[in-house]
Parts: structure tokens; C-alpha cells; sequence
């Protein structure tokens, strides 16, 4: 089994493990398409169009 041992850089100044930069990123990308899937719920006349600009087929 892995050892998984921590330096004191991986610690906020808080005392918490920071997430990793990638986290962030994944996070990032998963908040859009939802944004992007109630702005084109809301705009029910463009919501088509909307989804097409941004996921084409």
C-alpha cells in the first residue's frame, strides 16, 4: 500500500490540504456546461440555439 505522507507545504495556513490545481480546472469545466444547461432552460425560444452554438453535432 501507498504511503501517502504529506509535506507542510501541501497545508493552507489554516491547517487543511489544499486541492490540487487539476481539481479546480475539472470543477471549472463541469461549471459551465450546467450554467450553459439553465441558460438554455430559461431562454425556452433560443434554448436550442444556445446548445447548439456551444455542443454542435
Amino acid at each position: 500500500m501507498k504511503s501517502t505522507e504529506f509535506h507542510p507545504v501541501h497545508y493552507d495556513a489554516h491547517g487543511r490540504l489544499r486541492l490540487p490545481l487539476l481539481f479546480w480546472l475539472v470543477l471549472l469545466l463541469q461549471a459551465r456546461t450546467w450554467v450553459l444547461f439553465v441558460i438554455a432552460g430559461a431562454s425556452r425560444e433560443q434554448g436550442t440555439a444556445l446548445l447548439n452554438l456551444f455542443y454542435p453535432d
